[in-house]
């Protein structure tokens, strides 16, 4: 599967107040005016009969569709609450940011496309996300940024191969004594509590992030490589049995505003990290990759990343 990851800067002409997590404003911001650009649907219809690119003609063609809206493969298995997991786009800026922001801070940002199309895809994503920021600006206050490339290197494709996977617990032996996990966004996993309703997990075991990233990298090699021949089953059979030692997780919520729906509401995940004890080495690629492709609810918007720690 191919990809394209690089890092840049969201450097501020303006001073002024945002959230904590600015992922989902940046997400919003860019994809409103991103598909206002591109999208070749007449102007009457396309906040009526195409608010979501589902079933248009032009999407195969359509570098926002392809970023924010693909559709997955006829075959492929949808998750509940998990329908972010098929977008191969991911806009992660640092978290988390002082509310009141000032002029000339910059703000890490790092970006992820995947697919044959990375490469094209992202000059168009990256022309109009320094379009947005110099135009219209962040939150309600319009702070305005210009977008500068962090480490003076062009944005270049690479590839994760399936061979980088381990298929099955067995195939690298060994465990490793502590592993941390790192949250660098608020992560937005759900599970089912005693009364078998669903909520926000706010203390992740293994197993969850395990899940999550399987459920992840699988979705994005169908979509844009070749299905994994991988034990699924036995994988998450071997998180079950790694124990949470330590940890420093804390409920997080955020008010959020839909666009399309028109609503504001809260969003309630996960911050912080943990450290787990007598981990399988094979788990430990998938769990790396989980953290770099993000994971959960929200991941386009930079939600679900973690860095893993070896003790």
């Amino acid at each position: 599967m191919y990809y394209n990851c690089s890092e840049f800067c969201l450097k501020l002409t303006r001073s002024g107040g945002v959230l904590p997590w600015i992922g989902p404003a940046l997400r919003g911001l860019v994809a409103e005016r991103f598909k206002d650009a591109v999208c070749q649907q007449p102007v009457g219809e396309r906040h009526t009969r195409w608010t979501k690119c589902t079933g248009c003609e032009f999407l195969p063609e359509c570098s926002y569709g392809r970023t924010f809206e693909p559709d997955p493969p006829a075959d492929a298995k949808v998750f509940q609450g998990q329908d972010d997991a098929a977008r191969p786009l991911v806009l992660a800026p640092y978290f988390p940011v002082p509310e009141q922001i000032r002029r000339g801070l910059e703000i890490p940002l790092r970006v992820v496309l995947c697919g044959g199309h990375a490469n094209e895809d992202a000059d168009m994503l990256l022309e109009m996300i320094d379009h947005v920021g110099r135009r219209n600006g962040l939150g309600p206050e319009h702070v305005k940024f210009e977008l500068v490339l962090a480490n003076g290197a062009a944005p270049q494709r690479r590839e994760l191969n399936a061979a980088d996977l381990p298929p099955h617990p067995d195939a690298v032996t060994g465990t490793l004594p502590r592993v941390g996990i790192g949250l660098i966004a608020p992560l937005f996993l759900r599970s089912r509590g005693e009364n078998g309703k669903r909520r926000a997990n706010t203390r992740p075991q293994l197993s969850d992030l395990l899940r999550a990233s399987l459920r992840t990298i699988g979705q994005l090699f169908r979509l844009y490589g070749e299905p994994l021949e991988a034990d699924f089953a036995a994988l998450k059979a071997a998180a079950e049995n790694v124990r949470m030692v330590e940890h420093c997780y804390e409920p997080f919520k955020q008010r959020k505003w839909s666009s399309r729906s028109e609503q504001r509401f809260c969003i309630h995940g996960v911050v912080g990290g943990g450290v787990y004890e007598n981990v399988p080495l094979a788990l430990l690629p998938w769990l790396t990759w989980g953290g770099r492709l993000h994971v959960g609810n929200h991941r386009v918007a930079g939600a679900g990343g973690w860095r893993v720690v070896l003790d």
